[in-house]
């Protein structure tokens, strides 16, 4: 059995990776169980740390989800129903309030997506009151794409010799679009939900930003 969980609770000290900082988060924990003879006989538990929003002055997060679950009509929203197959899009400004460079991202997918696709787009539109039509143009730059539940890239861990120093401009509040691509092949309704952590690279290390987008794997822009 697998039991998939929200938790809310105070960050005291650090969390992996991320500075604590005493914040209220909301991490998720997957626990897997094992029964023999009527009994749990083993129970494995991973603390998703990854789906935790970065510390601001490291980086920022961005969410396809409900803003609430506590609120029936919030979770409805991004409920897909059994044999259904959606694409849709929520559009959100980036928080940082200054131009900021990045080349370490990581993503967390509920199951059933195809797809997360982040991009931003010179164009505004007003912030998502839940999914809705993407209908994006030729203005648009990826900050990063997954085809897995989980996707942990960091371009400055054993870069090869041509990407030392490269790294992604972002404007300040800049446009961003969060596309997902949900089927559900099961036979009850699904969550559709993801998060993006986009982590800062320290501008003394960046010598050349003049990539245009992220490129990931087996996903194409089009």
């Amino acid at each position: 059995m697998i039991l998939e969980q929200l938790m809310t609770g105070t960050v005291i000290g650090s969390l992996p990776g991320l500075a604590g900082n005493g914040p209220r988060i909301i991490f998720r924990i997957l626990r897997v169980f094992e029964f023999g003879n009527g009994l749990i006989s083993r129970e494995n538990v991973w603390l998703d740390s990854a789906a935790v929003p970065p510390d601001p002055s490291i980086g920022f997060q961005l969410h396809y989800g409900p803003a609430r679950y506590d609120d029936p009509e919030e979770i409805k929203k991004y409920l897909i129903m059994p044999g259904e197959e959606t694409t849709d899009c929520v559009f959100v400004k980036t928080p940082n309030e200054v131009e900021i460079f990045h080349s370490e991202y990581h993503g967390r997918m509920r199951p059933g997506s195809h797809h997360l696709l982040v991009y931003t787009k010179s164009t505004e539109s007003p912030d998502s009151a839940g999914p809705e039509a993407c209908n994006l143009g030729v203005d648009t730059a990826m900050i990063l794409g997954a085809q897995k539940p989980k996707i942990d890239i960091d371009r400055s861990e054993n870069p090869a010799p041509e990407n030392d120093g490269m790294a992604q401009k972002l404007a300040p509040r800049a446009q961003a679009v969060l596309q997902m691509h949900y089927i559900n092949t099961t036979s009850r309704p699904t969550l559709r939900e993801a998060w993006a952590n986009v982590v800062y690279t320290d501008p003394s290390a960046v010598k050349d930003t003049s990539i245009p987008g992220l490129i990931f794997p087996s996903v194409t822009h089009s």
